[in-house]
């Protein structure tokens, strides 16, 4: 198992979130570069431009109720709460 993240990273295309388009409550987003290729894949992998409020209540929850904040799931570690990312391309 420990081959994979290699894999995935390979294969995939990160964007990040145009945090103008976010309620106010949803523009601080946690997430780390390092899990993605720089030179990017064919599957397009985002943090949405809508954040629904709901989330960053239930990161304050899952903050108090002692969950680690996790910069992403991609490098192997699934430890933690993250910011969803979606998979579309970048202009959606």
């Amino acid at each position: 198992m420990d081959n994979m993240p290699p894999n995935f990273k390979i294969s995939t295309n990160f964007t990040t979130t145009n945090i103008s388009k976010r309620a106010p409550n949803t523009i601080t987003v946690s997430y780390s570069t390092s899990a993605y290729s720089s030179t990017g894949g064919p599957l397009f992998v985002k943090l949405p431009n809508y954040g629904n409020p709901i989330n960053s209540y239930a990161q304050s929850g899952f903050k108090n109720a002692g969950f680690p904040v996790s910069l992403d799931f991609s490098s192997g570690s699934l430890n933690g709460s993250i910011w969803t990312r979606v998979a579309n391309k970048p202009e959606f």
